[in-house]
């Protein structure tokens, strides 16, 4: 039985699914227009992120105002104490070090304070989602996204780069991401959606174009993305018995491969392989074992309050959002965080099984595995997003669009 969902909590609905798609897709959106219209990226770039800030405004002036900011976990407390904690590296470096730093100080600020600490602070707050709504919204805009994105390959004079970082016009783990999400999204579909031929024809292109994506870019945390889900599904698919699962999901990513080789252009599957079987020799690899190997020495050279806001030798975050919070913050702020971050991947992990994979929970696991694989704390604004948003929603009693029917959030 559906249970009576109060206006004002409809409305908070509403304001959340607009103010999530804003604030997770407006920056890429706008990436990849400015690209194909040929103007200054960095005109949109700056607009998105204004919009942003003021949607995000909005969405909180509107919670004051009904009296729904009611942090509803522990989570939201670790929270502020963090980054109360990371406040003092930031002020620290950039003030007395910013000369040292690879990026610009001011960027910290932005990046960090604005649009990773304070715009996540309203997504702590309990809300009933309609998962169906924003499901087809969030598919939509893949679309638009993974069309865009091919579009700006095929203009591009290298589609396919020496080490597949992806074509020169775009950000790689960008387009990885994009990608993997078209793809598993459309595979979900498949599985646990009613189909007709429309349906199937959509999810069949989506996950050939995101696939023919994802072999240009070739990043590898989309791949494991990608891998790690469909274990999951199968998983879960063949302990209820629907082997017939295992079909829907492994032919169409056959049909794919098999259609690119009898194209002619299995030399691109190769080359994507090539970053797994050759990783000592990818540059990229390369330049993360430095960035790993800097960070630890840095954490072990100031163990207790941390040492910098980066690796000391490319001057750039180490690409891994636990190892960044030990590099920076030492033991007392990187266990903070890496209990922050255990629950994150709990909730996470859970949400997935119990939610028969809905798009806030793929979502999240994917912006997981970046953290781990390129993420930042000052730069990775989506984590933080994702962090908050499953800090309530793996809570909520109710799956399967299934609310609580009442003003109190979900313990």
């Amino acid at each position: 039985m559906e249970i009576e969902i109060p206006q004002v909590l409809r409305k908070q609905e509403r304001l959340f699914r607009f103010t999530f798609i804003v604030i997770i897709f407006s920056f890429p959106l706008s990436t990849y227009i400015s690209e194909s219209l040929g103007i200054e990226s960095s005109i949109l770039s700056i607009a998105s992120r204004a919009i942003s800030l003021i949607v995000v405004l909005y969405y909180l002036l509107f919670l004051f105002i009904h009296k729904l900011f009611k942090p509803p976990s522990y989570t939201f407390w670790l929270f502020i104490l963090f980054w109360i904690l990371y406040s003092f590296r930031i002020l620290n470096d950039t003030i007395y070090h910013g000369i040292e730093l690879g990026r610009d100080p001011g960027l910290y600020y932005l990046f960090g304070f604005v649009l990773s600490f304070f715009t996540s602070i309203p997504l702590f707050i309990y809300v009933p989602i309609d998962e169906t709504k924003l499901e087809k919204q969030v598919f939509f805009i893949l679309i638009i996204l993974t069309l865009l994105a091919m579009n700006n390959s095929l203009k591009s004079e290298n589609l396919f780069m020496v080490r597949l970082g992806g074509n020169e016009k775009l950000n790689p783990i960008t387009t990885g991401l994009i990608s993997s999400l078209m793809i598993v999204l459309s595979l979900r579909r498949l599985v646990f959606k009613k189909k007709n031929i429309v349906s199937l024809l959509v999810n069949l292109s989506m996950i050939g174009l995101g696939l023919v994506n994802l072999l240009i870019v070739s990043s590898k945390s989309s791949f494991i993305f990608i891998g790690l889900v469909l274990i999951m599904i199968l998983l879960k698919e063949v302990k209820k018995g629907k082997i017939s699962s295992i079909v829907l999901l492994s032919f169409p990513i056959f049909l794919v491969i098999l259609t690119i080789i009898l194209g002619g252009y299995a030399e691109y599957i190769n080359l994507a392989l090539y970053r797994f079987t050759e990783a000592s020799d990818d540059q990229s690899n390369q330049e993360r074992i430095i960035l790993i190997n800097g960070a630890v020495n840095q954490f072990l050279s100031s163990p207790i309050f941390g040492s910098f806001l980066e690796e000391k030798t490319l001057k750039i975050y180490p690409h891994n959002v636990v190892l960044d919070a030990f590099m920076a913050m030492g033991i007392i702020g990187g266990t903070l965080y890496l209990v922050i971050f255990l629950k994150y991947i709990y909730n996470t992990i859970t949400l997935l099984f119990k939610s028969n994979f809905n798009i806030i929970s793929i979502m999240a696991f994917a912006h997981l595995l970046l953290g781990l694989t390129s993420g930042s704390l000052s730069f990775h604004q989506e984590l933080w997003y994702f962090i908050a948003i499953i800090s309530f929603f793996s809570s909520s009693i109710y799956y399967n669009r299934q609310v609580e029917g009442s003003n109190s959030n979900p313990t």
